[in-house]
This record gives structure tokens, C-alpha cells and sequence, in this order.
């Protein structure tokens, strides 16, 4: 019987060359020799646990679209607004103040939703660009602008100095926009020379239009506009402060009222005037009028008395310049002030004329230096 035998194993003399799928089998082992060894170090740097750590869940979705977002956001003009000027070296390495990451997100929501004030947007805009460090004006602008509530929301507060300065100057700066209606012929008339060509030609043009009233009259309008600047500079400084009361406080001034016992009558007491009886002396209700209204007829007797004072000094200073004029015509053309020749008659009269008006004169003068005197004692 024959039997069947396993053929011996083929031997190779160590000078013969390995075959391809013995070169692949010792370069896979190889490589997880290498991949053991790096474990066991991850492993050893890790605590010597001798287990590598897990890797870290995947972000969600919504993750990592707010992180694509917020990358979005920080390379805008909002968060780096010097970037494109070298931030790093514009200011010789100085650190700005560090800007509210939410009061900047509320500023850029409010700006593309154009709820901002315009003079906040012209201070962001184009006052910051003057400023040594646009960034660090604009960061104090954002920081200053917005104020966060108990809610957690973003509350805007303009009333800063820096604000209302900004609007101060910004407001100068003016400009209208206004549209103009005429009738047709008033049309025509005042600004085409009575042509209706033209004025066709204007309207193909799109420079005038035709409207409609309420009434149904027809129209034709343009668009005028207006723009300039006031210069000029206006400094000022003011200073407001104020405190919220305390219960306690509430409850001491309640007290030191209560101990005045003040009481008024608003049925029986008229409000336009004060009550003699109460507030006025005795000596001075003897009149059969108000208090007011004795002190408003003094009042116009002063001023009537006053009235009657400028009146003479005006007549007397009229007089006075009169008698100068014709002083100086007899001096210059030695004859009286009528062309009369000069004699000891007409002479002599008119040297009393001139005593006269000058007595008066001074007597006016006087009489005003008293009164002034005596209303300047009783202030």
C-alpha cells in the first residue's frame, strides 16, 4: 500500500533574494512595531495609565456654524478696524482698551439695520480715522454707546459728553432736500421761458414730474437740494449729578413737614393772589386795594414820573444843540442866526434866550441826578 507523504519544505540558502509578498509581510510589522511604541509613549506622557486618551467628541452642527460665523465676524471691519494699516505697529506697540465682544455684536446689528444715529455713524466712520489709534477711539465709541440691562440685553445710552458733543457738531452740519410745486403755467412760466418744449424735454428727461393733489389739481415738481456747512467753534462744560433717595430719607422730610403745620384751603383761597390778612402787615392793607396792586401803581407812578424826567432832558438836549448851531453861525458869518445884522438889541435878546434854555437845562440835569440817586438808594 502507498502512502502519500508531505513534501518536504523547500530550502533557501541564505544568499537567495526574499520575494515581494516577504518584503510587504515585514514592512507591515514594521510599521506596527512603530505604531506600538509611539502608544506606549502617549501612554507613559498621559499619566502611565497605559491608555490613550479619547478623542474628543464631534461639534454639532449648530457649533460649528457659529464658529464659522464668529471667524466671519472677527475679520470684519467691526473687530479689527486697523488691519489693513498694520495695527501692530501704528500706535508703537500700545495696548487699547479691551472692546465688550457683546456691545460690539449689538453695534454691527444695529448699524446693518441702520437703527443707529447718524451722528454716532459719522463719529465711527469718519471722525475716528483723525484720531492717533482709530481702533482704540472706536473701542472706547462701541464700549461707551451700549449698556447691558439685569435681562442680559443691550440697552443704548447717548447721553455721554462724547455723544452729545458729536451731535452738536454733527447737526452744523446741514442739509435739505425739498420738492418744489408749481402749476402747469407758473411751470412754464418761471423756469422754460413759456416754452412747452422745453419743459416737454425736461420731463422725458425725468427732471420734473407731474403729481396730484388731494383736490385733483395737477402738478409739476423738481427736486432741490441744498447742503452746507456752519463753521465755527462753541466750548462748554457742564456738570449733572443725582441721587435716589432713600425710604429713610422719604420718611424724615414726611416728618419735618408734618411739624411745620402749613394748611391750605384750596376751596376758600384764590391762587392768583395773597391774602392780606395772612401774609401782609396792617400798616399797608389800610388801602382799599391788594397789596399787589398798590405796589403795581407805584410801580407805574415810578415809571411815569421816570418817563416825564427823560422827556425834559431830550427837550432840553434839543434846545442845546440848537443854541450851539446858532452860536457857531453868528461866530462864522458874523450875523444873527436869521441874517439879521448884528446889533446891541438883537444881540442882548438872544444872550437871554440862551441863559434861559441853559437854566432849564441844568435844572432838568439836576432834577434826574436826584431821582437816580433816590432809586438807586432804595435798591
Amino acid at each position: 500500500m502507498a502512502v502519500l507523504r508531505k513534501p518536504a519544505a523547500a530550502t533557501r540558502s541564505s544568499s537567495s533574494k526574499p520575494n515581494g509578498a516577504e518584503v510587504a509581510v515585514t514592512k507591515v510589522k514594521n510599521v506596527k512595531n512603530m505604531i506600538g511604541k509611539k502608544k506606549t509613549q502617549l501612554s507613559k506622557d498621559n499619566g502611565g495609565s497605559g491608555k490613550a486618551k479619547k478623542r474628543p467628541a464631534a461639534a454639532s452642527l449648530q457649533e460649528s456654524v457659529n464658529n464659522v460665523k464668529m471667524g466671519s465676524m472677527e475679520t470684519e471691519h467691526i473687530f479689527d478696524d486697523d488691519a489693513a494699516s498694520g495695527a501692530a505697529g501704528e500706535d508703537g506697540g500700545r495696548k487699547d482698551a479691551k472692546r465688550d465682544k457683546g456691545k460690539a455684536e449689538k453695534f454691527k446689528a444695529m448699524k446693518l439695520a441702520g437703527s443707529l444715529p447718524p451722528y454716532v455713524l459719522d463719529l465711527y466712520d469718519k471722525e475716528a480715522d483723525k484720531k492717533e489709534s482709530p481702533r482704540a477711539f472706536r473701542t472706547t465709541i462701541i464700549n461707551s454707546l451700549f449698556k447691558r440691562c439685569k435681562s442680559g440685553r443691550y440697552s443704548l445710552v447717548d447721553n455721554s459728553p462724547l455723544f452729545t458733543e458729536a451731535k452738536r457738531v454733527f447737526e452744523k452740519k446741514f442739509g435739505v432736500d425739498l420738492k418744489e410745486a408749481y402749476p402747469p403755467l407758473v411751470m412754464r412760466g418761471l423756469f422754460f421761458n413759456n416754452s412747452q418744449a422745453a419743459m416737454d424735454r425736461a420731463m422725458t428727461a425725468g427732471q420734473i414730474q407731474e403729481i396730484k393733489t388731494e383736490e385733483g389739481t395737477v402738478m409739476y415738481t423738481f427736486r432741490k437740494v441744498a447742503t452746507g456747512t456752519e463753521r465755527g467753534c462753541e466750548t462748554d462744560l457742564g456738570y449733572k449729578k443725582q441721587r435716589r433717595g432713600t425710604p429713610q430719607q422719604a420718611a424724615q422730610l414726611e416728618d419735618l413737614f408734618n411739624t411745620l403745620e402749613w394748611s391750605v384751603d384750596f376751596k376758600t383761597v384764590d391762587p392768583s393772589k395773597i391774602q392780606p390778612d395772612d401774609f401782609a402787615p396792617r400798616d399797608l392793607d389800610s388801602g382799599h386795594h391788594p397789596p399787589f396792586e398798590r405796589e403795581h401803581e407805584a410801580a407805574e407812578e415810578d415809571s411815569n414820573e421816570w418817563n416825564n424826567e427823560w422827556k425834559n432832558l431830550k427837550a432840553c438836549y434839543m434846545h442845546a444843540q440848537k443854541i450851539l448851531s446858532d452860536l457857531r453861525h453868528v461866530m462864522s458869518f458874523k450875523e444873527m442866526p436869521g441874517g439879521e445884522t448884528i446889533c446891541k438889541q438883537s444881540f442882548e435878546q438872544f444872550i437871554k434866550v440862551v441863559a434861559q434854555k441853559t437854566l432849564s437845562h441844568n435844572e432838568a440835569v439836576n432834577a434826574g441826578k436826584a431821582l437816580a440817586k433816590t432809586a438807586k438808594a432804595v435798591v
